[in-house]
């Protein structure tokens, strides 16, 4: 199973950088990296799977911030789909379909993870399943009734979850 995470907020807390993100201030966001908050055991649980899990990255961030906070936080991953990729962006479903034919990756052997609506409706619109990470959440409630196909509350869950797939 290939396993297409959303970056921020999901893989690792941003949120201290989100205002600066939004406003495109990307000298002062680079300087935020080092800053960022890792999810407890969620990156020691990406480098375990990793093998059996090949893993991509969907985001709506820029390309060289991606690779920088990938970088910055070893973060595994086989590929990477950033904002400027696509012409059109979450929760339109060409940054998933774009991944899926950049890799070659089927859509029944992928499982999408996000922490926002936006990364739900473009996984489900692309024919791939999804899950609803509310750790990095910051509207539960509609993360909620966006009805992914599996709802993970803590990190705790998604190593689990993730052994499941096997």
């Amino acid at each position: 199973m290939n396993l297409l995470f959303d970056l921020d907020n999901t893989l690792i807390n941003s949120e201290k950088a989100r205002q600066l993100r939004t406003g495109r201030q990307w000298a002062k966001v680079y300087a935020q990296i080092p800053n960022f908050d890792p999810y407890d055991d969620l990156i020691d649980t990406l480098i375990d799977v990793n093998n059996k899990h090949p893993i991509y990255i969907i985001t709506s961030s820029p390309g060289s911030y991606a690779q920088r906070v990938c970088s910055a936080w070893n973060i595994p991953h086989q590929g990477l789909t950033a904002y400027h990729d696509t012409a059109n962006h979450k929760p339109h479903p060409q940054p998933f379909s774009y991944t899926l034919e950049r890799y070659g990756l089927d859509p029944d052997e992928c499982i999408s993870f996000g922490d926002d609506v936006k990364d739900i409706v473009a996984s489900q619109k692309a024919g791939i399943r999804s899950v609803a990470c509310l750790w990095g959440a910051v509207d539960v409630k509609t993360l909620v009734e966006a009805k992914a196909d599996h709802i993970l509350n803590t990190v705790e869950e998604l190593r689990p979850f993730l052994q499941s797939l096997e």
